[in-house]
Parts: C-alpha cells; structure tokens; sequence
C-alpha cells in the first residue's frame, strides 16, 4: 500500500496529490503574528509550475477571528512577499513552495 501527500479545497476537490505527480519542496518561512514580511526569495531551479500552501500557526481556539497572511508572488524575479489583512486579528503563518 503507497501513502503520499493530498490537499483538498473546500468543496473536496483534489488540488494536488502526490500519487500523480512529484512536486520539489523549494522554501519555507515563516510569517509572524501581525507582521508583514517581505522579499524572500525562493530560487529558480528551472522549475515551470508553481504551488504555495499556508497553514494557521498556533491558532488553538476555534471561537475568536483570525486571519492567514495573503501573499503576492513575482514569478520572473522568484520573490514572495507576505501581507497582513488584519492588523490584530493575524495569525502566525507558515508558507511552503513547491516548483516542478
């Protein structure tokens, strides 16, 4: 029996398993609670196809607000930036690229 990696969006839909096909772990950071950050660079590799997953950090409570950091990625110059869409209410973010 094989085991991989899958994720789903909302309504179930597969986005990305790894019994079809095999994606490079390219970067990873980490966006502080309430804090934007800028620039970081996640190099080329030759890579054609990207994917960038976030996840909630720390956020154990399910009944108050909380936000994931957005982002703007620029292909060409292989630059990711974080932004904040709440200035209090932001968790801690943790980003993953994937090229292939």
């Amino acid at each position: 029996m094989a085991y991989g990696f899958e994720t789903r969006d909302s309504s179930g839909n597969l986005l990305y398993s790894t019994a079809n096909s095999t994606w490079t772990l390219v970067k990873t950071f980490l966006a502080p609670a309430n804090t934007a950050v800028n620039n970081q660079y996640f190099g080329g590799g030759g890579f054609t196809e990207w994917k960038v997953t976030r996840h909630m950090v720390g956020q154990t409570k399910g009944d108050d607000e909380a936000y994931v950091h957005t982002y703007q990625i620029n292909f060409s110059t292989k630059y990711i930036s974080a932004t904040v869409p709440d200035s209090s209410n932001t968790v801690a973010t943790s980003f993953m690229i994937f090229g292939r």
